[in-house]
């Protein structure tokens, strides 16, 4: 996934014109049917990036009893690690 940090991108072509596969444009140049994404595109670096410890949210689950000392939560997915 490309990221533009807007601090840097600020000029309106700046980064549209060394956007790989042609991936970025300006507003005004938008293909057409891809305006559904600028919303998305706007708020994707809003979005909270970090989770909570598995075994903090499995806690505050109703009916679930807090893991015993020493052991976890973690779900056996079949898979070493």
């Amino acid at each position: 996934m490309l990221y533009i940090d807007p601090q840097t991108c600020i000029d309106r072509r700046a980064c549209a014109d060394a956007s790989p596969a042609e991936t970025i444009y300006a507003d005004d140049e938008l293909p057409g049917g891809r305006e559904r994404f600028t919303g998305i595109n706007a708020v994707s670096n809003a979005i909270p990036s970090t989770r909570r410890p598995f075994d903090d949210r499995a806690s505050k689950r109703p009916g679930t009893a807090p893991a015993a000392p020493g052991t976890s939560r973690r779900r056996h997915t079949g898979l070493s690690e």
